[in-house]
């Protein structure tokens, strides 16, 4: 059959044939060269199961040692609240589950679980009170997952041990930062409440005028507009 007679599809069909037999020609004149190439493209597809593998189960661990820690916190965050179903045995001891969450942290430092341990570790240090601690674990895991499960509320811990420190400024910068940072999640309603209590102890009068006005417009049946509009009230009978 001529190629004058052929159809588009026989003649990309002979092309191909065409291509693949040279290609097939050229790996034979040269089978040292190629079959070298092969076996390192094969031991890097090993090499890529391998981590792979070697991932998933160190994730896995990972997550264990992070389920035990979990629970170790909230058994002691259990002892807070007086309407547990814990039986109350004494004074929180936050210091057990911090031990756990920074092995996690040190044992399995590239991990999802220890983005998780982060975080959690910075909430027992922040129940303790060690204010500094908690915003440098905040901080980074902020850094590290800006976007991520506990982002809203690290923000609002970390604004919140900023204002223990009585460093108000730092503290309505996290918070307006974390707004505009995050889309519709409901904690922004808190969020806006700390920004409007910073704002109103700085002495931005109108700035926290309109941080309350705005809850109430985006948050209309909630705690949260009960609380500004309270704030409403104080701030313009002033």
């Amino acid at each position: 059959m001529s190629a004058a007679k052929l159809s588009k599809k026989e003649l990309k069909e002979d092309e191909f044939l065409s291509t693949f037999e040279r290609v097939l020609r050229h790996l034979s004149l040269h089978p040292k060269r190629y079959l070298g190439l092969g076996s390192v493209v094969l031991l890097l597809l090993v090499a890529l199961s391998f981590s792979l593998t070697y991932l998933e189960r160190n994730e896995s661990k990972a997550r264990l040692t992070l389920s035990k820690a979990n629970q170790v916190y909230r058994e002691n965050l259990a002892l807070l609240d007086q309407n547990s179903p814990y039986e109350r045995r004494g004074i929180p001891d936050f210091e057990k589950p911090l031990k756990l969450y920074q092995d996690v942290i040190e044992q399995f430092p590239r991990t999802r679980a220890a983005t998780e341990a982060l975080y959690q570790s910075a909430r027992c240090l922040h129940h303790l009170s060690r204010w500094g601690e908690a915003i440098e674990a905040y901080t980074r895991y902020l850094q590290r997952s800006p976007r991520g499960e506990f982002s809203l509320l690290a923000a609002l811990g970390l604004g919140n041990c900023y204002e223990q420190k009585g460093e108000l400024d730092k503290a309505a910068e996290v918070y307006s930062t974390a707004l505009h940072r995050q889309g519709n999640d409901p904690l922004r309603g808190e969020l806006m409440v700390s920004l409007g209590r910073c704002q109103e102890a700085l002495g931005k009068k109108e700035e926290a005028i309109r941080t309350y006005r705005e809850i109430g417009e985006k948050f209309p049946n909630s705690i949260w507009k009960s609380y500004a509009d309270r704030k409403l009230l104080y701030l313009k009978g002033r």
